[in-house]
This record gives C-alpha cells, structure tokens and sequence, in this order.
C-alpha cells in the first residue's frame, strides 16, 4: 500500500508554499488482476497466482468482482475463458480453434482470435475484439458471458483493425482504439473513437497521425473522463481527455508507460512502466482542480512482480 502521497501538479515537482492544490493523498485500495508468465495474478496488498495455464492473459473483472474474464492463445488462435475468482476454476466461452490438424490449409482458414475482453460496469454485458469471419479485428458484443456475440457495426466504419474497448459507466457506449493509415498504407497509427450501442453512432474522440499515436483507452468509474496513452516523438505517458469530448491533458512525464486503470472510486490511475528487466505497477492520484482542469500526483509504486506482460494490462475491483 501506498502511505501518504504528496499531491504535485503533471508538469512536475512544485513548491507546497506556491500551490494550494498540494495535499496528502489517501491510501489506494482494492483488489487488481494482472497477466505474468502466461497466468493470471491477484494483487491485494500481496501477489498471488490464479491460473496455471501458461497461456492466459489480459484478464477483466465482471461488474461484481465474483469473476473475471481473460484470453488464452494457442496455435495461431485465441478465445476468451471465464472463472471464478476465488478458485481460478475456468471455462472456455468461445471457441475458435477449428477440428482440423494445425499447420493444415483448413485449419488456417477457419481459426480467429479474441482478444481485449471488456466488462460492462452495470450488467453483464462482454465487449472484445475478433478477426471472426473477417480478416479484421472488429469490435463485438454479447449480453452474457455465454450469449451469443454479434459484430458491432459502427466498428466497421473504417474497414481496420480496433483494440481496447472499454465501457462508459452507464454501459451504453463503448470506447476503443481504432488503427488508421496514410497514404499507400505506409504510415500507420492509433486513434480513439467511440461507439454508441443503442445508436450505432461513431464519434470520434482524439484524433491522431504518424508521429502522434494515441491507445489503450480507459473510461473513468464517474464517467467523466478517458484516459489513454498518448506516443509523441516516442514518448508514451497517460493522458486525460473528458469523455464528451474536449482537449488532452498530461498527466505524467514518465515517457515509457502503458496500460491506464481506474481505480473502482476514480481517485488513482495505475499503469506499468519499466523496471529493470520487467515491469512495475505504478499509481498516481487523479484530481481536477476549482477551473476544472486534470492533474495528478507524483507516481509512486504500487507493487513490482517478474514477468508482468504489459500489454495485457490491469483490472481494478472493490
């Protein structure tokens, strides 16, 4: 845990005498779910391993914290599993390895991946990505765990790969990071658009180009604001952007960093950065100032383990 954190504008260390925003933080709490070394991790206060498969990774908490969904890949395919938290006891539910012999023509021809799982934050609602019948990876939805899916048709709007679909707190949009290119498809990047489901309207969010790539979108618990990673002249730090819109702030300098999370109160942002030769769950504390300008304290370490994969990112429950 994380004792007393001092309370320090984005841009850097500032002096408490000149700054009345600098104040003591409070402690983060709860319960994060990681991926290392092919399994899935609880952290509470203490690290634990959940799964032993070898396979698994970027794991979701379900809206309740009782279960949680992750991905576990095999020979040139992947499909999401559900399980309990607290055994780790886990079911496939999906199923996107064909009955033919690997390294086949057949087999190539009719396996797909599913990746990024997201959990609606009022129900039961999935969200993930699927190349499924395409050779994209497109946004699709399914009201259960083990409903049916369907391919969301806003995320088609441009004909490329999404990633990191997140929910709004009220279920009913989803954000994610959408792969754009330019001319003679040379230059590639990221931009973040987002889905209403019960409208099929696409908006988007940050835009972005070849030397501004923008990721990894979260969207906050009070549904207020996204934040995401932002790579600027091969810098990457978390920025902040309100979620109907408006202009990006920075939140940390760091310059190495990935995998924004919320805390369950939206009071703590967490994310991985390098460290040594693996990685570290690092937190900062998230506040917005009298003129409603975003800032946040300096970051501080949350827990350090072996073999963290970072792009499978965190997941944060009560």
């Amino acid at each position: 845990m994380i004792a007393a954190l001092l309370i320090v504008a984005a841009c850097g260390e500032m002096d408490p005498d000149a700054d009345p925003r600098i104040q003591l933080g409070a402690d983060p709490e709860g319960r994060i779910l990681f991926a290392a070394d092919g399994d899935i991790h609880l952290w509470n206060g203490s690290s634990e391993r959940l799964t032993d498969y070898g396979d698994a990774s970027s794991p979701v908490w379900s809206h309740t914290g009782e279960q949680f969904v992750f991905v576990r890949t095999g020979d040139a395919f992947s499909d999401l599993a559900l399980a309990e938290a607290d055994s780790g006891v886990a079911q496939r539910i999906t199923a996107n390895q064909p009955g033919f012999t690997p390294g086949t023509e057949d087999y190539l021809n009719r396996v797909a991946w599913a990746l990024d799982p997201a959990w609606s934050p009022t129900g039961n609602g999935i969200a993930y990505v699927s190349d499924a019948g395409t050779a994209k990876n497109f946004l699709w939805h399914r009201s259960s765990a083990t409903s049916d899916p369907w391919r969301v048709p806003c995320s088609l709007r441009y004909n490329d790969n999404v990633e990191r679909p997140d929910f709004s707190s009220d279920g009913t949009k989803i954000v994610f990071a959408q792969r754009m290119s330019g001319q003679a498809d040379l230059n590639r990047w990221m931009e973040l658009r987002i889905c209403d489901l019960n409208t099929g309207d696409l908006t988007e969010l940050v835009s972005g180009d070849s030397d501004d790539s923008v990721f990894f979108p979260r969207w906050s618990p009070d549904g207020e604001w996204i934040a995401f990673v932002r790579r600027h002249e091969g810098q990457s730090d978390i920025w902040v952007v309100p979620a109907e819109g408006g202009d990006p702030v920075q939140l940390t300098e760091l310059g190495d960093v990935t995998a924004p999370e919320w805390s369950p109160d939206g009071s703590f942002l967490a994310f991985f950065d390098p460290d040594g030769n693996t990685f570290r769950a690092a937190v900062v504390e998230f506040m917005v100032d009298s003129s409603g300008e975003p800032y946040a304290s300096s970051p501080e370490t949350l827990f350090r383990e072996d073999g963290i994969d970072p792009a499978s990112g965190l997941s944060w429950t009560d």
